[in-house]
């Protein structure tokens, strides 16, 4: 299982983290910098984006890496998704060594099952990136590899360029890579990202849609414990609220910034239910009336 966060950055904070005082202490030997090109590849009509799943051929030097991640999750802005990753002699898949390494009664192996799919496979968009490396291993055994990306997504004529920042979680626990994440975001302020690369290439084939996501049913167990049911609860709200930012960005649609709206009431009122038990920071209750007055404000504005 592939478990990273991904913060979208500019050139110069790319600079300044690659810097970053906090960072030295745990740097398992050099920065090393690489450059990658990074082919994706689907059928015409787009059955593996469809299906919610990524396949690439990485040329690393002389060598070819395919790799095919499955759709997964995303919970508080860690993605948790399925990988498999395998060398290949080209910059070509080989689906018959995909068909090999993922589980049987998989949807992804029944798509792989199919007799003509690797025939129909053809490239879609390339992704040219120079990637610098931060190994990272902290006292409690916990593995990080820090990326810093700059590079260039191609399709026919068109393009878009990107910085971002990829912590992928190694060995260890989740927790570890929100702690480095807010370390990085208290020296050098940038925003999660809630778009990977594949989606960012599929985007320029076809444009996505930024319509409004509402909350999820949400599912309690008796077993679960207060501290359980609340993390559920935050999370719950937590992917309502950022499921709605691209739409209040990019889209004049009122909806998606009503959703917001809920999202952020609703995790209000989730502080409040536990407040006897947890002390929460002053700065955190701020900003959530900040963000719901001007989401108020935008709302109210869209709406006229």
């Amino acid at each position: 299982m592939e478990r990273e966060i991904k913060l979208q950055a500019n050139k110069e904070q790319l600079k300044q983290i690659r810097s970053l005082p906090v960072l030295v202490p745990f740097l398992e030997g050099p920065p090393r910098t690489e450059h990658l090109v990074s082919t994706y590849f689907d059928t015409r009509d787009l059955v593996f984006h469809e299906e919610g799943i990524a396949l690439r051929v990485r040329a690393i030097g002389d060598a070819f890496v395919q790799t095919l991640k499955t759709q997964g999750s995303t919970k508080a802005g860690l993605y948790v998704r399925g990988e498999y990753e395998t060398p290949v002699d080209a910059n070509v898949p080989d689906i018959d060594v995909l068909r090999n390494c993922v589980p049987k009664k998989s949807s992804v192996a029944r798509l792989l099952a199919m007799t003509d799919i690797g025939t129909a496979l053809v490239p879609q968009f390339t992704t040219r990136v120079k990637r610098t490396v931060l190994s990272l291993r902290f006292p409690e055994g916990d593995e990080v590899e820090l990326a810093l990306d700059d590079g260039v997504i191609e399709s026919g004529s068109s393009s878009e360029t990107f910085q971002e920042v990829e912590l992928e979680l190694k060995t260890g626990k989740p927790d570890r890579l929100y702690h480095l994440a807010l370390d990085l975001l208290r020296a050098v302020p940038m925003r999660i990202s809630s778009l990977s690369k594949g989606e960012r290439g599929y985007n320029l084939i076809r444009p996505m849609s930024y319509s409004a996501t509402r909350a999820q049913p949400l599912v309690l167990r008796k077993k679960d414990t207060a501290e359980a049911a609340f993390e559920c609860i935050v999370q719950n709200c937590l992917a309502q609220i950022q499921g709605n930012e691209l739409g209040v960005v990019k889209s004049d649609d009122a909806e998606p910034v009503h959703q917001m709206r809920v999202g952020i009431r609703r995790l209000r009122s989730a502080l409040d239910l536990v407040e006897p038990l947890l002390v929460f920071p002053v700065s955190l209750e701020a900003e959530l009336k900040w963000i719901a007055g001007k989401l108020g404000s935008w709302e109210a504005g869209r709406c006229t």
